[in-house]
């Protein structure tokens, strides 16, 4: 089973990544907590697997970046000349 490592700036907290887990609240704490600092998974043997730090990725670590995308109107249709 894969484990995910949520580093914040005092601590790190491991996570099971299992039908249990929940990715609107990793994307939550990404976005929003100021403490927040990286997301990795690591697999069985201890090995990185996929970090949103970019220094330690490398040929087989997959990097992530997330994005916040804001609205600022809300799009009801478009009118057009054809």
């Amino acid at each position: 089973m894969k484990i995910g490592i949520i580093t914040y700036e005092k601590f790190a907290e491991r996570v099971t990544l299992d039908t249990m887990f929940n990715m609107d609240d990793l994307f939550n704490i990404m976005l929003t907590d100021n403490d927040y600092v990286k997301f990795q998974i690591i697999d069985e043997n201890e090995n990185l697997v996929l970090s949103t730090h970019y220094p330690e990725t490398g040929d087989k670590i997959i990097y992530i970046e997330i994005l916040c995308v804001k609205r600022e109107v809300e799009i009801l249709g478009t009118t057009y000349d054809a």
